[in-house]
Formats: structure tokens, C-alpha cells, sequence
């Protein structure tokens, strides 16, 4: 199986938007879901790693850095989050990086902002590979037993919904960033009951809620307690459905 090098690109320009969340809970995803698969992953947040560079010196002393970061990694796909328009243009500068550091790698991008303007990561000599739009976790693995082979252009792959019914829970022990938290962000379900105009949630290609089991549920919260031991458990749903079993 192929080494994985999943990256939070931080974001430029933007040092006070937006709060800095020392793990990032779809990162923790993506990581918990990989390993659990069997696949080799590791994690560079580089918002945690660097900061938030916020004019172009702190960016140049940035993108130096960052390729020292990434140059220690032995890679063989790196997975991009550009989670929100904020990270677009580090997402680039991070991608360009990789392509220096690793010619042959296979490189990917996720998030909110591709999923809602995939275009904007297709251009002339884009490093990318795949843009993957929607939920990215079965994509990425799809990416990693090569079901889907890299193309000299982005190809888009769109994301499919996992079932969280039996779903494993977050591997807070191996993920690089947990050691320092005083708290811990939890999600119990995923997708909205709701349409509404203005929500990314229409972007992603499928309409549904769904959640946990009751069982599945409290064995998160109880694991994030026992390993994390976090003064306070947030539970990060953006909304809940009806179904009470």
C-alpha cells in the first residue's frame, strides 16, 4: 500500500479569520479512516507546524519552511485540505511543494472550496491530480488502491457518503496533535435534514443525515475522554435529525 501524507495547508494572508482549532476534526477523519484501512498515514498540519502567515515575507519564510517540512517526509500521495476558500491559495503553494519535493507522487485535493469550484484547481500545469468533491474519505482509499489512476490533467472524483452505522472511532492516540489539546471536538453525525440556499451541504452531491448508533456514539465520547482527558468534550454537530435509535 502506498504512504500517505495528509496536509492541512494552513491558510495565508488571513491570521485572525476564522479559530484555530489545534485538531482539526475532518483531518482526524480522513487519518482515522485510513489507518483503520490498513494504509500508512501521516499528518502535517502546518497551521499548528508554522502559523498563519499573514504579508509576503512571512509568507516566503513559509513556503521555505515548508518544504523543509514536507522534504523529511517519505510520501507517496499527498492528500491536500483546502477546507475553505481561506486555504485555496496555501493549497496551491503547498501542492507546488510537494511536486518539487516528490516528482512521481500522486497528489490530491479535498474540501469545501473544490468541491464547490473544482475548476479553480484545473489550469495549466496544475500539480494536482484529483480534485475530490464531497466526503473524501472512501475517495482518498479509492486513490490509495489505485482504483482510479492519476492523469498528467485533475481528474475529479466525486466523494460518496460513508455509513456511520458500526463506524470506527477516531484514533486520537496516533494522530500527531492531540498531545497538547485541553479540549476535544466530537461529531456524532453528518449531512442535514435541511435545503437551505446559502448551505455548502447542497454542494456535495448527495442530500442525507445521518448519524451514529447510541453505542457507537458514547464509545467516541468515552475514547476521547480516557486518551485526551480534556477539560471539556464539544459535541461539533451543525444539527441533529429525529431518529432517536
Amino acid at each position: 500500500m502506498p504512504k500517505v501524507l495528509l496536509i492541512y495547508p494552513s491558510q495565508l494572508y488571513a491570521p485572525r479569520w476564522g479559530i484555530h482549532m489545534q485538531v482539526k476534526s475532518h483531518m482526524l477523519s480522513l487519518f482515522s479512516f485510513l489507518r483503520y484501512n490498513k494504509i500508512n498515514a501521516e499528518v502535517l498540519d502546518l497551521e499548528n507546524e508554522i502559523g498563519r502567515p499573514k504579508n509576503e515575507d512571512e509568507v516566503q519564510k513559509f513556503s521555505e519552511k515548508t518544504f523543509e517540512l514536507i522534504s523529511r517526509f517519505d510520501f507517496d500521495i499527498a492528500a491536500i485540505s483546502c477546507w475553505s476558500s481561506l486555504n485555496y491559495l496555501s493549497s496551491i503553494l503547498v501542492a507546488d511543494i510537494c511536486r518539487a519535493v516528490n516528482h512521481q507522487s500522486v497528489i490530491a485535493v479535498g474540501g469545501c472550496h473544490p468541491t464547490a469550484l473544482p475548476c479553480d484547481f484545473m489550469y495549466e500545469r496544475s500539480p494536482f491530480n484529483f480534485i475530490i468533491t464531497g466526503k473524501g474519505e472512501i475517495a482518498l482509499l479509492g486513490i490509495c488502491k489505485k482504483e482510479k489512476r492519476a492523469q498528467a490533467a485533475p481528474g475529479i472524483i466525486q466523494g460518496t457518503p460513508m455509513s456511520l452505522k458500526g463506524q470506527l472511532v477516531a484514533d486520537w492516540q496516533g494522530y500527531k496533535y492531540t498531545n497538547i489539546i485541553s479540549e476535544a471536538c466530537v461529531y456524532l453525525s453528518r449531512g442535514c435534514l435541511y435545503s437551505c440556499d446559502f448551505c455548502m451541504e447542497e454542494s456535495k452531491g448527495y442530500k442525507t443525515w445521518r448519524s451514529r448508533s447510541i453505542t457507537s456514539a458514547v464509545e467516541e465520547i468515552k475514547k476521547a475522554i480516557n486518551i485526551l482527558k480534556p477539560s471539556k468534550i464539544i459535541i461539533g454537530d451543525a444539527c441533529f435529525g429525529f431518529n432517536k435509535i
